[in-house]
């Protein structure tokens, strides 16, 4: 994988509070992208910035909740992040790149997994 620069709001397509224009209700399924100033110092780096939601009160735009739970796509950890820490919704070169990324966890998971 090439070397990433900062992600910023330039890369995403709305912010988490802004519903989508496609109709949906949620962010989830969606990578968001984390500021890279939300991130523990020793992770400041661009791979660390990009985070595929799956569920949590904070997916919904428009709702109260703030908690976002997911899995970083740099190496599939999950966790939850706030709603607030994030920058917004990735555009989809960004989302490509987080494919690319958890391409390769995911490909070390499946195998693990075949060997079971």
């Amino acid at each position: 994988m090439k070397e990433l620069k900062e992600f910023t709001k330039e890369d995403c397509i709305r912010s988490m509070y802004e519903l989508p224009a496609d109709g949906t209700k949620s962010n989830e399924g969606r990578v968001c992208i984390i500021s890279l100033e939300n991130l523990v110092e020793e992770y400041r780096r661009p791979e660390n910035q990009l985070f595929r939601v799956s569920g949590g009160f904070g997916c919904i735009p428009g709702g109260i909740g703030r908690a976002c739970y997911g899995r970083f796509c740099i190496d599939g950890e999950r966790t939850m992040w706030p709603k607030g820490d994030f920058l917004g919704v990735a555009n989809e070169r960004v989302e490509k790149i987080a494919e690319e990324m958890e391409s390769v966890w995911k490909d070390k998971t499946a195998k693990k997994d075949m060997e079971m």
